[in-house]
């Protein structure tokens, strides 16, 4: 415990805590609830007064509230600092979205992994240029790169715009930061890839189409955290000698490519996953090969919900009206970059209001 933190303040947070727990996993509400965090948040504000508070002992005592006193939303009090972010909310249509990106990024693997005894390849083809080795591994791997490339391509600008369109603080420090962590996050897997794609296969004399296509999901996963690496050590050696005002205006013109690495993230994993898988079904058969497609596909759809809900959060700091010229520009930029038609390529065209703050991008 914090020795700095007044005993008071502490069991004012305890209790927010607690309650915030609440709010967010149940839909019960309660007058006494209201009254309860009404009072912490009383005792909480009038302990930051109190500087002799801050000499008293800490206490050890969890405080929760009980399960008859639940807090609505609305009884969150506002000294907190929290807002109900709706994560308890059932979104069908985002659940929907997440079962299908699910679906499209497991069922490849467990196809593969239940025809591998379909049509078996010799493995004397792999001396030369045999057409079974295209037709049954490299073509529909090299299909499934480009729709998967082409997805991730349009999904990055999205990327880029979610981390600009809720910021209030320094863009430059927050791209510097993102940009870093997605560096290492895109390392890490590289190197996990490198070793695995050297890795001998117990059954690459057996499964040959198997191990061909497992080898091409981790050399299109090193592709993609290559390219992701060498993108944000980029993104950060044109930015870091810019102004802080020149930095925003350089993001928001190449936002694109600020989410770019993190789509490659989502791509690199999703190989690996996918190598992972294949590994299953050559190394113990079939029923632990479909265990880790189940557990493979929920993992994609939990993560994908969870990216959605994150997306949708508004920051309260934000005026609407900023937020609502925000939105209009980065949608009438995207329609501007993105025109198949070859004369719509006219930035002039955009539609930028006049900004009242300058905290506005469409500056």
């Amino acid at each position: 415990q914090n020795p700095e933190v007044p005993r008071e303040m502490r069991k004012f947070r305890e209790e927010m805590l607690s309650g915030l727990y609440h709010v967010v996993t149940q839909k019960e509400e309660s007058v006494a609830a209201t009254h309860s965090l009404s009072g912490a948040s009383t005792r909480g504000a009038s302990s930051q007064n109190r500087g002799s508070s801050a000499t008293a002992p800490p206490s050890r005592h969890r405080v929760g509230l009980s399960a008859s006193s639940r807090p609505s939303p609305a009884a969150v009090p506002e000294e907190a600092g929290f807002t109900h972010a709706g994560q308890s909310d059932i979104r069908l249509d985002v659940w929907g979205k997440a079962i299908v990106i699910g679906l499209f990024v497991a069922a490849p693997a467990a196809v593969i992994g239940l025809t591998t005894r379909m049509n078996p390849i010799d493995s004397s083809a792999l001396a030369g240029w045999d057409h079974d080795v295209g037709l049954q591994a490299v073509l529909p791997a090299s299909i499934w790169y480009i729709v998967a490339t082409k997805a991730t391509g349009t999904v990055a600008y999205h990327f880029g715009t979610d981390m600009l369109l809720e910021s209030n603080s320094e863009v430059k420090d927050a791209v510097r930061s993102n940009m870093t962590t997605v560096g290492v996050v895109l390392s890490l897997v590289l190197s996990v890839a490198i070793g695995m794609l050297q890795v001998e296969l117990s059954f690459e004399a057996t499964s040959v189409r198997l191990a061909i296509l497992y080898k091409i999901m981790l050399v299109f996963s090193i592709e993609s955290c290559v390219k992701g690496v060498l993108m944000s050590c980029f993104f950060l050696v044109y930015m870091e000698p810019l102004s802080p005002s020149a930095a925003k205006a350089f993001s928001v013109d190449n936002v694109n490519y600020l989410g770019e690495p993190f789509a490659g993230i989502v791509l690199s994993l999703m190989y690996f996953l996918c190598a992972m898988t294949l590994w299953m079904f050559g190394s113990t058969g079939f029923f632990i090969g479909i265990l880790m497609t189940c557990v493979f596909a929920y993992t994609v759809i939990r993560s994908v919900v969870v990216l959605m809900y994150l997306g949708v959060w508004l920051n309260p700091e934000i005026p609407q009206a900023t937020r609502r010229r925000r939105r209009n520009f980065f949608k009438s930029l995207y329609q501007v970059a993105f025109s198949k038609r070859p004369g719509d390529h006219d930035y002039s065209k955009l539609e930028v209001e006049e900004c009242s703050s300058d905290n506005d991008f469409s500056d």
